[in-house]
């Protein structure tokens, strides 16, 4: 009897001792490879994470330099549009604003100078001569009787912020859209034309030509000169100009 008593205590304490050896917890191995485990998909979060963060922020500084120069472009292009605006306009008088004196002309490439009645005076002055021209860096427009040759000062005004952008490439080019020989329409009006239904002009022949100005405009950022953006437009100007074939 107590034999059986005995052996009935021994093997209580040996299911004890096993179910202490169960339930102690982790080995340190196992608590270390279980720590490296953590780390690596904690490491591989951050880089995630960080990645998107990083992208966020360029595709941010991209859309605030097209912005920049989205509201530049949109500036040009309706002011050049205006070119040769005469309030006084009836179809028959000369229109003082599209004379050869006031013509659209682009010097160097990165230079449009060009005149409208501003005022509404019919008469020019210094306020009713236009233009832009890439002066350090910047787009300015043109002030006063300022010409492609003066730089910057009061003759050229800046309209692009300098201390947020560089513009890296400013660029105009006139191009003939429609042109009208006035004198005699079966004659052409441009010398160099290819156009075989018509001939030449003759030296004294009066003609309407309308522009369209193709612009192109590039900047990139101050703070990251890696954001880079560029645009381009045409624009047709609405007034025609009357030249006479020298």
């Amino acid at each position: 009897m107590v034999l059986r008593e005995m052996r009935q205590h021994l093997s209580s304490l040996h299911g004890h001792q096993n179910f202490l050896l169960i339930t102690k917890g982790f080995s340190l191995i196992e608590l270390l490879v279980s720590m490296t485990i953590a780390l690596v998909v904690l490491a591989s979060v951050f880089s995630v994470f960080s990645t998107s963060v990083k992208a966020s922020a360029t595709s941010l500084k991209e859309i605030r330099l097209n912005q920049e120069l989205r509201v530049i472009m949109d500036v040009m292009v309706r002011d050049i549009r205006r070119a040769g605006y005469w309030s006084n306009a009836d179809g028959l008088s000369a229109n003082p604003f599209a004379s050869p004196a006031t013509d659209v002309s682009i010097t160097n490439g990165n230079c449009i100078t060009y005149s409208y009645d501003l005022d509404g005076d019919n008469e020019i002055d210094h306020n009713d001569n236009q233009g832009f021209k890439l002066v350090n860096k910047a787009v300015s427009i043109r002030k006063t009787s300022a010409n492609c040759a003066d730089k910057g000062g009061h003759k050229w005004e800046a309209i692009s912020d300098s201390n947020t952008l560089d513009i890296t490439a400013l660029s105009f080019q006139l191009i003939t859209n429609a042109c009208v020989n006035l004198t005699d329409r079966g004659r052409d009006c441009d010398l160099s034309s290819i156009d075989e239904s018509a001939s030449a002009p003759l030296t004294g022949d009066v003609i309407e030509v309308m522009y369209v100005v193709a612009i192109s405009l590039a900047g990139k950022l101050k703070e990251d000169e890696s954001i880079i953006d560029s645009l381009s437009q045409a624009v047709s100007i609405r007034n025609t100009f009357r030249k006479v074939v020298p």
